[in-house]
């Protein structure tokens, strides 16, 4: 693998590559490490030039790859190592291959994620309304205040202050 430093023979050439090849071409020259590329077309937009729709592809996958390591590192999965080989660049059918893949396990993913939120707030509802059941429990199971609003006719005689029930439709 060849080293750009300032002070090793360089030369510059230009290349005149058929666009059915160019893909594999530049694939071969990327993984030598031995070529540096120079843009020729700055003066064009970004947006206009040949290539631009590959690249905001290649952008879109790179993001689902991060989104899909983020959740796997927040949910603290462990992820097996792979070998410090580089793998070789994928064709461009591998490429499609691959963008289907992601986009299946992102949606997956997203999936997952909002039900795992709607159930945690569920639980957290019925654990709220389970607590209120339990308190209502041992207010309205305390025999001294049941017998003694039954003494009274239906009015409680603790310490002097009413005990009575509110019902109303607003």
């Amino acid at each position: 693998m060849g080293a750009m430093f300032r002070s090793e023979e360089m030369s510059m050439v230009q290349l005149l590559i058929q666009p059915e090849a160019a893909y594999q071409s530049v694939a071969e020259l990327g993984e030598l490490g031995i070529a540096q590329f120079r843009d020729l077309n700055a003066d064009i937009n970004m947006f206009q030039r040949k290539y631009t729709s590959e690249i905001r592809r290649c952008e879109e996958m790179e993001r689902k790859i991060v989104y899909i390591r983020r959740e796997i590192v927040k949910d603290s999965v462990a992820i097996p190592d792979m070998p410090e080989v580089i793998p070789r660049t994928p064709n461009s059918r591998e490429i499609i291959d691959l963008e289907a893949q992601l986009e299946k396990t992102e949606n997956e993913i997203v999936e997952l994620s909002e039900n795992n939120n709607a159930l945690l707030q569920n639980f957290m509802e019925l654990t709220e309304l389970k607590h209120v059941l339990e308190k209502t429990q041992v207010f309205f199971s305390d025999k001294s205040n049941v017998q003694n609003l039954e003494a009274t006719g239906g009015e409680a005689a603790n310490d002097g202050k009413p005990l009575g029930f509110v019902a109303g439709v607003i």
